[in-house]
């Protein structure tokens, strides 16, 4: 059985990466550091709703239908996923930039600190 993949670590919260990849038929390993795409961090919900969205063509109308939920929830959701994808490439800025983007009034002062922390744990 193949179990959902965590997002954080159980024990202290920090982040993880896969570290190995197995062939089911020829038991081959691959081992090293690999990292997930933005879309792999997402919560499984968000995930559903990007799936329901581009197999809906960006179709708003038809996300509608198939998830059975009104428009403006179709754009809340929308809107949740696009925050979650933003703040993963916040995380990702350097020193600089999140200092740059705190001083330009684009963050606030604990989002700072909570990314140059982030960016401290992963180095």
């Amino acid at each position: 059985m193949i179990k959902q993949m965590p997002k954080a670590c159980p024990s202290c919260g920090g982040n993880l990466y896969v570290s190995e990849f197995k062939c089911p038929d020829c038991d081959t390993a691959v081992r090293g550091e690999f990292h997930l795409s933005p879309l792999g961090n997402l919560s499984e919900d968000h995930f559903d709703f990007i799936r329901t969205f581009v197999l809906s063509r960006g179709n708003i109308k038809e996300v509608e239908s198939r998830m059975g939920i009104s428009y403006p929830t179709v754009r809340n959701k929308l809107d949740e996923v696009i925050r979650a994808l933003s703040e993963q490439q916040a995380n990702k800025m350097a020193p600089a930039e999140v200092l740059d983007a705190l001083e330009a009034g684009k963050i606030t002062a604990s989002q700072a600190a909570e990314m140059l922390k982030n960016n401290q744990q992963g180095e």
